[in-house]
């Protein structure tokens, strides 16, 4: 049996009502966070500092918002797959999909920027673009299989 009370309470919950506003709110400051640093496809430069920064901001708020609209989505999900006539639940699960799809552009926003910048360019001057660099840039050469 499935207990997602320790989540929401319900969809008609205040935190619930809450974490909704929170999100709309959150969308609406990364966009304009977005166009403040003009993170869009732009022509090809190196990173400065000041792109350090703004990637810093930039990919911490996106990361922040995509995981409090993974825990919605899959709270809404919970709700529909335990019962596909709850009409609150399809409701969530739409809000939640709706705003997800706001937040989709400003991913390939960041992914142009990266690119035009280059991003081991913006690693020099960003933690979170050096986080994301994965694996590639540290690690050590593979054994050769001479």
């Amino acid at each position: 049996r499935w207990r997602i009370t320790d989540v929401y309470d319900s969809v008609a919950s205040r935190n619930y009502t809450d974490a909704l506003e929170q999100a709309t709110a959150d969308i609406t400051r990364l966009v304009a966070l977005f166009d403040e640093h003009d993170i869009r496809a732009i022509e090809p430069r190196r990173a400065t500092a000041a792109d350090g920064a703004a990637a810093d901001a930039a990919i911490r708020a996106y990361n922040d918002l995509a995981q409090h609209l993974g825990v919605m989505g899959a709270y809404a999900y919970a709700l529909v797959t335990t019962d596909s006539r709850d009409e609150q639940g399809q409701a969530a699960r739409s809000q939640i999909q709706s705003a997800s799809a706001a937040v989709s552009p400003l991913l390939s926003r960041l992914a142009e920027w990266v690119q035009a910048l280059g991003p081991e360019s913006l690693a020099v001057h960003s933690d979170e673009a050096t986080e994301h660099l994965g694996t590639r840039a540290s690690s050590p050469p593979a054994p050769s299989t001479r």
